[in-house]
């Protein structure tokens, strides 16, 4: 027995042994580096330099994002939180700078005493700072203090931000800051530290495209920061990001965050003042994107003057290079941050006539209505109206259910449908017939009884397949996230037959962006090659190629189709095309679109109910491609609640034609 309890001992002990070797082993070959590190740490102290962001251009070499220079009024953390510790050691630095007694009542509270009155100066002053430049110091603070405690609850102890000073006025200019340097020898616990601001010299003009940077919050550091295990403490402190740092929020800015983030330099002492190491920042890598920026601004100030909203997106047929994709309305990239809850239409105040009931303020209201967040040429969807015909009549073509020659009688009503709808749009609006027509006839007549026929016979899923592969319902891969750029809509189950007829006529089951109409017809004018639109010369998802199964000789029979929409008499757009009042040196095909639209209503009082309407009309559109033989460009004009697509939507179309022809991109045939 004793024996036995002995070798059970000794196993114990050489059990324990073991695992105290392991240990050793662990720390000695594993972790050595680490325990070095920190060690060295300890005698050290380091800086870690930030670069500059890098910039965004447009396709002529036009800044459209850059860094500037300029100072952040800041406040310690501990001032900002009131913190003890923090008040118990500036209340020590007075009395050391003015030799009091600490331990004497009365050197005490005269040393607490001037502490109070630096601070409500301290707290005057910025607030009148962030007021002169319309921000909120109050809110900054509350921000401050609730990012610092989220960020030390998800680490789980004291963080280096509790320690740190941050801002609560930004971008001061040097005029400002001149301004300020003399009063701030009567404060206490504030700085004004050298900063950089995001700049964007063009203001509103592309700005869904452009985007915005902000704050670095939690969910983005667990997104993009490099956890303990995964390298030292000096790599992960030069790839990660901080609290106070900024990253792309939306657009381009979030599309190439990788690509214009700088990378800290770094800076090692060995004590206070004696730099061991030296290693510069890097700033961020450029961007250059496909648009051109004043042909941009010209067509925004189009849409301006039509008196919609809506939009105008041009691309170059070859390339598929988005070189316009002009919105109306939109917001001051530079005043976004101050101006969202405005832009978002959540904006309120105490009704004039019942102070203790809050209402949206005009601009809210103005916001609810015009949707200035969401870009009409990429986000929002539309039904493409009559826009769509040329793509269901190559489908029809492609699928071998009509010839360009076969004849279809227009009866003014769909001979299917119990009730004859979808009716012709000559039949609703003058009881008229447009006859029996072919496949030219149809387009330059815009007839829906003619391509409501080629829908049934093609049947909805062939037509839904058809749409998918001119890229409809299906995002156009510009590299933005999900939320600004469309896929559009297509139904894509629970089909039936009158799913196809009003499909087949952009009615129905089927939206899409303005973007995804001018791509669609520019895979017309390229004999049936879609290719994906292009954004960015750099950091841009790979571009989508692929031709669809129709031939040259049936992308030009549509071509000279919607070439006589514009050109022959009796076409949809030839009299508002000949009397728009603008001269263009080139001939175009083109395709009027009238679409039936729901109704706006807005929620005027905040009680969730929509109570007034702003707009009850169809939507305008008119899209097509120039000049017609050679194909230079692809277009697309969408105008909100405007009416008839030849009438309004056609003479703004001219007028952007003319526009391209002035900046270059069309030329004479």
């Amino acid at each position: 027995m004793f024996k036995r309890r002995l070798v059970i001992l000794l196993a114990l002990i050489g059990l324990m042994f073991l695992v105290m070797l392991a240990r050793l082993v662990q720390l000695q070959l594993f972790r050595g580096d680490d325990f070095r590190e920190k060690a060295a740490m300890g005698l050290r102290s380091y800086e870690f330099p930030q670069g500059q962001r890098g910039r965004i251009f447009d396709r002529n070499g036009v800044i459209l994002a850059e860094d500037i220079a300029c100072h952040d009024f800041c406040l310690d953390y501990g001032f900002v939180k009131n913190e003890d510790w923090w008040t118990r050691r500036q209340i020590r630095d007075i009395c050391r700078r003015r030799n009091l007694d600490r331990s004497n009542p009365q050197d005490l509270a005269e040393a607490t005493a001037e502490l109070e009155r630096r601070r409500r100066f301290t707290w005057l002053l910025v607030q009148r700072v962030a007021k002169a430049r319309r921000q909120d110091a109050e809110e900054a603070a509350k921000h401050i203090v609730d990012r610092v405690q989220r960020w030390r609850t998800a680490v789980g102890t004291t963080i280096g931000e509790e320690y740190s000073a941050h801002s609560v006025a930004t971008a001061l200019s040097e005029e400002e800051v001149n301004s300020l340097r003399p009063l701030m020898k009567d404060t206490v616990g504030a700085a004004l530290v050298p900063s950089r601001l995001r700049r964007y010299p063009q203001g509103a003009v592309a700005c869904h495209i452009i985007g915005v940077t902000g704050r670095v919050f939690r969910e983005d550091a667990q997104r993009w920061n490099l956890k303990e295990g995964e390298a030292r403490y000096v790599e992960r402190m030069r790839h990660n990001f901080g609290p106070g740092d900024v990253l792309g929020k939306t657009g381009v800015e979030r599309m190439a965050e990788q690509w214009l983030r700088p990378h800290r330099g770094l800076r090692v002492y060995r004590r206070p003042g004696e730099l061991s190491y030296s290693e510069p920042s890097r700033n961020g890598n450029d961007v250059h994107l496909t648009l051109d920026v004043e042909l941009q601004a010209e067509l925004r100030d189009l849409l301006r003057r039509s008196g919609h909203n809506g939009a105008i997106v041009i691309l170059d047929v070859q390339s598929g290079d988005v070189l316009a994709a002009a919105a109306w309305p939109g917001f001051d990239l530079n005043t976004f941050q101050r101006d969202y809850n405005d832009l978002a239409g959540l904006s309120k105040q105490p009704d004039p006539n019942n102070p203790s009931r809050m209402i949206f303020t005009p601009d809210a209201l103005s916001a609810k209505a015009d949707r200035p967040l969401l870009s009409c040429a990429l986000m929002r969807i539309y039904p493409p109206g009559s826009t769509i015909k040329p793509i269901t009549g190559l489908a029809g073509l492609g699928a071998n259910v009509i010839t360009p020659h076969t004849p279809i009688e227009c009866t003014g009503v769909n001979r299917h449908a119990r009730n004859g709808k979808p009716n012709c749009w000559i039949f609703k609006q003058f009881g008229g017939t447009h006859g029996t027509l072919d496949l030219h006839g149809g387009l330059k007549n815009s007839c829906n009884i003619y391509f409501e026929e080629t829908a049934h016979r093609l049947g909805a899923q062939r037509l839904t397949d058809w749409f998918r592969l001119f890229g409809f319902g299906q995002s156009p891969e510009l590299g933005l996230s999900p939320s600004e750029q469309s896929a559009g809509k297509v139904k894509s189950r629970g089909f039936s037959i009158p799913d196809a007829w009003f499909m087949a006529i952009g009615q129905g089951e089927i939206s899409a962006t303005p973007l995804q109409v001018a791509a669609a017809h520019a895979t017309i004018a390229r004999d049936g090659l879609y290719l994906s639109p292009r954004l960015s010369l750099e950091c841009a998802p790979q571009q989508i190629k692929r031709q669809t199964p129709i031939t040259p000789a049936q992308a030009q029979v549509i071509r000279r189709g919607m070439h006589a929409v514009v050109h022959e008499e009796g076409g949809t757009a030839r009299n508002h095309w000949r009397n728009a009042g603008v001269d263009l040196d080139v001939e175009i095909g083109g395709k009027t679109g009238t679409a039936d639209a729901e109704p706006l209503k807005i929620d005027t009082d905040g009680d969730g109910k929509r109570d007034k309407l702003i707009a009850d009309d169809d939507h305008a559109w008119f899209a097509g491609f120039a000049p017609y033989r050679q194909p230079q460009i692809a277009f697309a004009v969408l105008l909100e609640y405007a009416g008839s697509g030849g009438k309004n939507a056609a003479p703004v179309a001219k007028e952007a034609l003319r526009i391209c022809e002035k900046f270059g991109y069309l030329t004479k045939e």
